[in-house]
């Protein structure tokens, strides 16, 4: 019905807010978070972009995009009588299709022309976009899985006021973290060439702060539960261990041993002391450590580990050895 590689266009209108962020990022990415018709037709394309350039605050752009359909991992098909306009070629690409900005030249001065080719699973851009996505959804998905839970059983420890504050604070800064990531998305995806070191910061910072916000607010969760719970309660402390973990699993060590340190905090804390939990959680600081190439501070953790064994099961116990066996193979690196 079509060759493998053709052409395609799309017209629409852009704020000029929007706009400048597309031209200041050609080489980049560009998403559309909706299914994207486009026509095989130049003609049609340029009528849209042409009526949006007349509007107030409304750049035109007419969109052309390069398909080479061996090569292309985003579903589109042909539409044909299907379409409300059948003499257009239509032609649809599922939501969230990807492309590169390839080159933006100006026709008039509310006018552009922007050539787009479609990515594939390769592209190293987006397989980093994809991966922070899913990262940030498993978080975003831990986290109201937990507080789904509390609320689920909140008849079984009223919270005094104070926790009360402090329990709606930190859901209220979760909910901000969440908006704030999900406007992010919302936004005209832009990223630089992978060879930008410009792009590789934006890139990093924005993960970053992202993160912050989440692990900040699942700290503030964290506390209002062990402060309002017996002290032999550690769910405050689960908590942290969980998301650390998670984070560990997905290269965040830095993020991972916040939340690992702030769960040691909590167990110190605790009268008496849970060292069966705080060797655990020491052994999990070994662990982002080690993998930060901070050996010192690994063998340090693990020693902890050790001790904290040491108490709760006694030296000569199978775990109790486990750990002493991870101080002997750090030392090594120290």
């Amino acid at each position: 019905m079509y060759p493998s590689k053709f052409v395609v266009y799309r017209g629409q209108g852009l704020s000029e807010k929007d706009f400048e962020k597309m031209k200041n990022s050609q080489g980049g990415l560009v998403g559309f978070n909706c299914f994207l018709s486009t026509s095989r037709q130049a003609a049609a394309a340029n009528m849209f972009a042409e009526s949006a350039a007349t509007a107030e605050g409304s750049i035109g752009i007419v969109f052309e995009i390069e398909i080479d359909s061996s090569n292309v991992t985003t579903p589109f098909t042909y539409l044909g009588s299907l379409s409300h306009y059948p003499d257009e070629e239509e032609i649809l690409f599922s939501m969230h299709a990807v492309f590169r900005i390839r080159t933006m030249k100006k026709k008039t001065k509310r006018l552009w022309e922007v050539q787009l080719v479609a990515t594939n699973d390769n592209d190293p851009d987006l397989t980093r976009a994809e991966q922070r996505a899913a990262l940030c959804e498993q978080l975003e998905t831990a986290a109201e899985t937990e507080v789904e839970l509390y609320s689920s059983d909140a008849s079984l420890f009223a919270l005094p006021p104070k926790q009360q504050v402090a329990m709606n604070s930190a859901m209220n800064a979760l909910k901000k973290a969440k908006a704030a990531n999900m406007k992010r998305q919302q936004e005209v995806a832009t990223l630089q060439n992978s060879s930008s070191e410009n792009a590789r910061i934006t890139l990093e910072t924005d993960q970053d702060q992202y993160l912050f916000d989440v692990t900040n607010a699942w700290i503030q969760y964290a506390e209002s539960m062990q402060n309002t719970l017996p002290s032999n309660n550690l769910l405050g402390v689960d908590y942290c261990n969980y998301l650390g973990t998670m984070l560990c699993s997905k290269g965040q060590q830095n993020w991972a041993l916040t939340l690992f340190a702030r769960a040691r905090d909590f167990l110190l804390q605790c009268t008496p002391i849970n060292h069966e939990v705080l060797a655990k959680t020491y052994d999990y600081m070994k662990t982002a450590f080690e993998a930060l190439g901070q050996h010192g501070e690994a063998a340090e953790s693990a020693t902890e580990a050790v001790y904290s064994a040491t108490i709760a099961f006694g030296p000569d116990h199978p775990q109790t050895k486990v750990y002493e066996e991870e101080v002997q193979r750090l030392c090594g690196f120290s």
